[in-house]
């Protein structure tokens, strides 16, 4: 709901710390962010995610960018503006665990990934996986109707999206072991 703000759902912001519901990319330009490189003006978010009706604050946040080995040597510079959603904004049963998957924190293998939040062992915090996509079609920016950007297939872009950016892939851990009584915004 661009421009509309209170009409979309409850978000946990990451990154630039001046983001709202009118932010432009030049009005995030060269302001305040959390990311460990400073010219990152991004602005990243996620659903909040609800156990019992109170919001779980996300303990920590990870967000990197990355090719597979295939595409790497095509891929150009993320374009200045850009706005991307992961997955399919109306789904409504689980995604495919290549876009959206939960795991615990401190699983380097990764052995607990499912489509769906589920108890992780001990001191271990649930964590969220989310893989955006890495094809553009090369001039459209806005995200919102998701047809500027796909996510190859069979290791490829298609002829409909042919320029290759940035893979970017966000961990999310939220505070609790449970899966009990959770809910996304």
């Amino acid at each position: 709901m661009p421009a509309m703000a209170g009409m979309s759902m409850q978000h946990d912001f990451y990154g630039n710390t001046t983001t709202n519901a009118s932010s432009t990319a030049p009005a995030l330009l060269g302001k305040p962010t959390t990311c460990s490189t400073s010219a990152d003006a991004s602005a990243y978010w996620t659903p909040v995610l609800y156990q019992n009706g109170q919001p779980l604050q996300p303990t920590s946040a990870l967000i990197y960018w990355r090719q597979t080995r295939a595409l790497a040597a095509a891929v150009k510079a993320m374009p200045a503006g850009i706005s991307l959603i992961a997955g399919n904004e109306k789904a409504t049963q689980p995604q495919s665990l290549k876009v959206i998957r939960w795991t615990c924190s401190g699983d380097q293998n990764a052995r607990d990934v499912t489509s769906r939040p589920h108890n992780c062992r001990g001191d271990r915090m649930l964590r969220l996986i989310v893989t955006f996509p890495s094809c553009w079609d090369g001039h459209t920016l806005q995200g919102a109707a998701q047809t500027n950007a796909v996510y190859p297939v069979r290791g490829r872009c298609p002829a409909s999206h042919p320029v290759v950016i940035p893979q970017i892939v966000f961990h999310v851990n939220y505070p609790t072991a449970s899966a009990a009584g959770l809910t996304l915004s």
